[in-house]
């Protein structure tokens, strides 16, 4: 199964698929690659658009690293 979304007027398109077990959820968006990385590992950054209009976003623990963790509430 596979579903695209692609919102109009957004940078972004969303695609969701199943592949045995897992789950593959990709998006796609049309900025620099140093910064989107910098939105995703950035912990300043993640409040300002992680979640649905209106919601905040506190990150608890932020690891980057190859095998690390994260936790956002």
């Amino acid at each position: 199964m596979t579903a695209t979304r692609i919102d109009r007027g957004s940078t972004e398109t969303t695609t969701v698929y199943s592949e045995g077990g897992d789950l593959i959820y990709e998006r796609m968006f049309d900025v620099p690659r140093d910064q989107l990385w910098k939105a995703f590992t950035e912990p300043d950054l993640i409040p300002r658009w992680w979640g649905p209009h209106g919601t905040t976003t506190t990150v608890a623990e932020m690891d980057v690293r190859v095998g690390g963790a994260w936790r956002y509430v």
